[in-house]
Protein backbone atom coordinates (compact mmCIF):
# COMPACT_ATOMS: atom_id res chain seq x y z
CA UNK A 1 0.00 0.00 0.00
CA UNK A 2 1.36 3.99 -0.63
CA UNK A 3 3.07 5.03 1.92
CA UNK A 4 -0.07 7.58 3.12
CA UNK A 5 -2.48 4.73 3.58
CA UNK A 6 -0.56 3.76 6.93
CA UNK A 7 -1.46 6.60 8.30
CA UNK A 8 -5.08 5.30 9.35
CA UNK A 9 -2.64 3.39 11.38
CA UNK A 10 -0.57 5.60 13.24
CA UNK A 11 -3.90 7.73 13.74
CA UNK A 12 -4.70 4.28 15.45
CA UNK A 13 -1.83 3.58 17.31
CA UNK A 14 -2.05 7.73 18.66
CA UNK A 15 -5.33 6.36 20.88
CA UNK A 16 -3.11 4.22 22.89
CA UNK A 17 -4.81 0.89 20.51
CA UNK A 18 -3.11 -2.41 20.87
CA UNK A 19 -0.95 -2.97 17.37
CA UNK A 20 -3.01 -6.03 17.11
CA UNK A 21 -6.47 -3.99 16.53
CA UNK A 22 -4.80 -1.43 14.25
CA UNK A 23 -2.76 -4.02 11.93
CA UNK A 24 -6.88 -5.75 11.84
CA UNK A 25 -8.35 -2.17 11.09
CA UNK A 26 -5.85 -2.76 8.13
CA UNK A 27 -6.65 -6.06 7.03
CA UNK A 28 -9.29 -5.56 4.58
CA UNK A 29 -6.91 -3.18 2.69
CA UNK A 30 -4.20 -5.14 2.40
CA UNK A 31 -5.96 -8.46 1.07
CA UNK A 32 -7.72 -5.94 -1.02
CA UNK A 33 -4.57 -4.93 -2.50
CA UNK A 34 -3.58 -6.15 -5.72
CA UNK A 35 0.28 -6.27 -4.93
CA UNK A 36 1.65 -6.47 -1.43
CA UNK A 37 5.26 -5.18 -0.60
CA UNK A 38 7.16 -6.59 2.96
CA UNK A 39 10.37 -4.49 3.70
CA UNK A 40 12.48 -6.80 5.82
CA UNK A 41 15.99 -5.21 7.49
CA UNK A 42 17.40 -8.13 9.13
CA UNK A 43 16.76 -11.17 6.62
CA UNK A 44 19.13 -13.19 4.89
CA UNK A 45 19.28 -14.51 1.65
CA UNK A 46 19.86 -17.83 2.61
CA UNK A 47 16.35 -18.52 3.72
CA UNK A 48 14.64 -17.25 0.85
CA UNK A 49 14.89 -19.91 -1.23
CA UNK A 50 12.01 -21.87 0.79
CA UNK A 51 9.54 -18.72 -0.06
CA UNK A 52 10.48 -18.36 -3.69
CA UNK A 53 9.92 -22.11 -4.23
CA UNK A 54 6.58 -22.09 -2.21
CA UNK A 55 5.02 -18.51 -3.24
CA UNK A 56 5.08 -18.92 -7.65
CA UNK A 57 4.02 -14.89 -7.79
CA UNK A 58 7.04 -13.33 -5.03
CA UNK A 59 9.48 -11.35 -6.49
CA UNK A 60 12.40 -10.30 -4.54
CA UNK A 61 14.77 -7.37 -4.23
CA UNK A 62 17.81 -7.46 -2.47
CA UNK A 63 18.80 -3.56 -1.81
CA UNK A 64 22.88 -3.37 -1.57
CA UNK A 65 24.32 -0.19 0.00
CA UNK A 66 27.84 0.76 0.50
CA UNK A 67 29.28 -0.32 3.50
CA UNK A 68 30.95 2.34 4.89
CA UNK A 69 27.78 4.74 4.60
CA UNK A 70 25.94 2.17 6.90
CA UNK A 71 28.94 2.06 8.77
CA UNK A 72 28.80 5.98 9.24
CA UNK A 73 25.47 6.07 10.10
CA UNK A 74 25.83 3.20 13.17
CA UNK A 75 28.34 6.16 14.50
CA UNK A 76 25.42 8.18 15.31
CA UNK A 77 23.42 4.83 16.91
CA UNK A 78 24.73 4.76 20.51
CA UNK A 79 24.37 1.28 21.43
CA UNK A 80 27.21 0.19 18.26
CA UNK A 81 29.66 2.25 20.37
CA UNK A 82 31.31 3.58 17.64
CA UNK A 83 31.29 7.42 18.15
CA UNK A 84 34.79 6.90 20.99
CA UNK A 85 38.17 7.10 20.40
CA UNK A 86 39.29 4.31 22.61
CA UNK A 87 40.39 1.33 21.60
CA UNK A 88 37.80 -0.45 22.50
CA UNK A 89 35.71 1.92 20.28
CA UNK A 90 38.45 0.65 17.57
CA UNK A 91 38.05 -2.94 18.11
CA UNK A 92 33.67 -2.35 17.94
CA UNK A 93 34.44 -0.77 14.57
CA UNK A 94 36.85 -3.46 13.16
CA UNK A 95 34.52 -5.88 14.15
CA UNK A 96 31.42 -4.57 13.38
CA UNK A 97 32.89 -4.04 9.69
CA UNK A 98 33.69 -7.68 9.44
CA UNK A 99 30.21 -9.02 10.37
CA UNK A 100 28.79 -6.54 8.35
CA UNK A 101 30.77 -7.29 5.19
CA UNK A 102 31.21 -11.17 6.17
CA UNK A 103 26.99 -10.76 5.94
CA UNK A 104 26.80 -9.11 2.65
CA UNK A 105 29.42 -11.50 0.74
CA UNK A 106 27.36 -13.98 1.67
CA UNK A 107 24.28 -12.35 0.71
CA UNK A 108 26.24 -12.54 -2.65
CA UNK A 109 26.49 -15.97 -2.89
CA UNK A 110 23.32 -16.61 -1.90
CA UNK A 111 22.10 -14.15 -4.09
CA UNK A 112 24.06 -15.50 -7.13
CA UNK A 113 22.57 -19.56 -6.76
CA UNK A 114 19.18 -17.64 -6.53
CA UNK A 115 19.34 -15.55 -9.60
CA UNK A 116 20.30 -18.55 -11.73
CA UNK A 117 17.15 -20.62 -10.54
CA UNK A 118 14.92 -17.83 -10.48
CA UNK A 119 15.71 -14.88 -13.06
CA UNK A 120 12.51 -13.11 -13.58
CA UNK A 121 12.13 -12.90 -9.57
CA UNK A 122 15.16 -12.18 -7.81
CA UNK A 123 17.42 -9.23 -8.20
CA UNK A 124 19.94 -7.26 -6.59
CA UNK A 125 19.44 -3.59 -6.43
CA UNK A 126 22.24 -1.08 -5.49
CA UNK A 127 21.58 1.65 -3.27
CA UNK A 128 23.67 4.21 -4.79
CA UNK A 129 22.56 3.46 -8.83
CA UNK A 130 18.78 3.64 -7.55
CA UNK A 131 18.72 7.15 -6.01
CA UNK A 132 21.30 8.70 -8.81
CA UNK A 133 17.91 8.83 -11.62
CA UNK A 134 15.17 7.73 -9.30
CA UNK A 135 11.97 8.98 -11.45
CA UNK A 136 13.25 6.66 -14.40
CA UNK A 137 14.35 3.72 -11.82
CA UNK A 138 11.07 3.88 -10.16
CA UNK A 139 9.46 3.28 -13.36
CA UNK A 140 12.03 0.58 -14.30
CA UNK A 141 11.13 -1.50 -10.85
CA UNK A 142 7.13 -1.06 -11.62
CA UNK A 143 7.32 -2.44 -15.08
CA UNK A 144 8.97 -5.38 -12.91
CA UNK A 145 6.80 -6.09 -10.68
CA UNK A 146 4.01 -5.44 -13.23
CA UNK A 147 2.45 -2.35 -11.26
CA UNK A 148 0.68 -0.02 -13.02
CA UNK A 149 2.64 3.46 -13.10
CA UNK A 150 -0.12 5.78 -13.66
CA UNK A 151 0.88 9.20 -11.95
CA UNK A 152 4.24 7.70 -11.10
CA UNK A 153 6.51 11.17 -11.37
CA UNK A 154 3.39 12.19 -8.61
CA UNK A 155 4.07 8.99 -6.27
CA UNK A 156 7.90 9.83 -6.55
CA UNK A 157 7.55 13.18 -5.88
CA UNK A 158 4.71 12.88 -2.53
CA UNK A 159 7.59 10.21 -1.43
CA UNK A 160 10.42 12.84 -1.15
CA UNK A 161 8.37 15.09 0.13
CA UNK A 162 7.59 12.70 3.20
CA UNK A 163 10.89 11.86 3.77
CA UNK A 164 12.08 12.21 7.49
CA UNK A 165 13.62 15.38 9.46
CA UNK A 166 17.24 13.68 9.20
CA UNK A 167 16.94 12.80 5.35
CA UNK A 168 15.26 16.14 4.47
CA UNK A 169 18.46 17.76 6.89
CA UNK A 170 20.85 15.85 4.93
CA UNK A 171 19.59 16.83 1.47
CA UNK A 172 19.63 20.26 2.52
CA UNK A 173 23.00 20.00 3.35
CA UNK A 174 24.47 17.98 0.83
CA UNK A 175 22.24 18.06 -1.80
CA UNK A 176 22.30 14.06 -1.47
CA UNK A 177 21.00 11.32 0.32
CA UNK A 178 23.48 8.40 -1.17
CA UNK A 179 26.78 10.54 -0.20
CA UNK A 180 25.84 12.59 2.73
CA UNK A 181 28.37 10.06 4.52
CA UNK A 182 31.16 11.00 2.65
CA UNK A 183 31.29 15.07 4.60
CA UNK A 184 31.33 13.40 8.07
CA UNK A 185 35.21 13.96 8.77
CA UNK A 186 35.66 10.53 11.03
CA UNK A 187 38.16 9.08 8.61
CA UNK A 188 38.74 6.19 11.50
CA UNK A 189 35.55 4.50 10.51
CA UNK A 190 35.43 4.70 7.23
CA UNK A 191 39.41 3.54 6.81
CA UNK A 192 38.70 0.35 9.20
CA UNK A 193 35.69 -0.36 6.65
CA UNK A 194 37.61 0.07 3.80
CA UNK A 195 40.27 -2.51 4.93
CA UNK A 196 37.96 -4.86 6.16
CA UNK A 197 35.87 -4.72 3.26
CA UNK A 198 38.20 -4.40 1.06
CA UNK A 199 37.55 -7.44 -1.21
CA UNK A 200 33.67 -7.48 -1.32
CA UNK A 201 33.89 -3.55 -2.19
CA UNK A 202 35.86 -4.44 -4.95
CA UNK A 203 33.43 -7.40 -6.37
CA UNK A 204 30.48 -4.58 -6.50
CA UNK A 205 32.55 -1.70 -7.60
CA UNK A 206 33.02 0.50 -5.21
CA UNK A 207 36.13 3.06 -4.98
CA UNK A 208 37.98 3.39 -2.47
CA UNK A 209 39.76 6.88 -0.52
CA UNK A 210 42.69 7.20 0.64
CA UNK A 211 42.72 10.69 2.42
CA UNK A 212 39.54 12.92 3.21
CA UNK A 213 40.63 15.20 0.05
CA UNK A 214 39.82 12.47 -1.79
CA UNK A 215 36.43 11.82 -0.60
CA UNK A 216 35.25 15.29 -0.37
CA UNK A 217 36.47 15.66 -4.11
CA UNK A 218 33.06 14.82 -6.10
CA UNK A 219 34.92 14.88 -9.00
CA UNK A 220 36.23 11.13 -8.03
CA UNK A 221 34.66 8.42 -9.52
CA UNK A 222 32.76 6.83 -6.60
CA UNK A 223 31.50 3.74 -8.01
CA UNK A 224 31.92 1.63 -10.77
CA UNK A 225 29.43 -1.01 -11.03
CA UNK A 226 28.92 -4.09 -13.77
CA UNK A 227 26.37 -3.16 -15.61
CA UNK A 228 24.13 -6.16 -14.69
CA UNK A 229 23.98 -4.79 -11.61
CA UNK A 230 22.15 -1.54 -12.46
CA UNK A 231 18.45 -1.22 -12.58
CA UNK A 232 17.79 -0.50 -16.35
CA UNK A 233 19.19 -3.89 -16.81
CA UNK A 234 16.91 -5.88 -14.26
CA UNK A 235 14.13 -7.04 -16.73
CA UNK A 236 16.70 -8.56 -18.82
CA UNK A 237 16.97 -10.95 -16.18
CA UNK A 238 21.06 -11.63 -16.86
CA UNK A 239 22.84 -14.03 -14.49
CA UNK A 240 25.10 -12.97 -11.64
CA UNK A 241 27.64 -15.95 -11.59
CA UNK A 242 30.26 -13.94 -14.22
CA UNK A 243 30.69 -10.80 -12.01
CA UNK A 244 31.61 -12.11 -8.73
CA UNK A 245 34.51 -14.11 -8.30
CA UNK A 246 34.41 -15.65 -4.70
Amino acid sequence: MPGHQWREYTNCRKGNISVVTCLQQMEEKCNSASHRVVKSVRLTLDILEHFLENYKTLKVIHLIRDPRAIMNSRITTKWFGLNETTSGSRRRGRMNAKALCTRLKDDLIAGVKLKQKYPDRFAFVLFEDLLDDLKTNAVILYSYFNIKGDNLEGIVKTLMNEESDTEHSIRRLYHSYTDWWRFNRNLRITKITEDVCKNVMKLLGYESYETIERRLNFSFQRFDFNPKLLVRHILKNDQYESIFDF
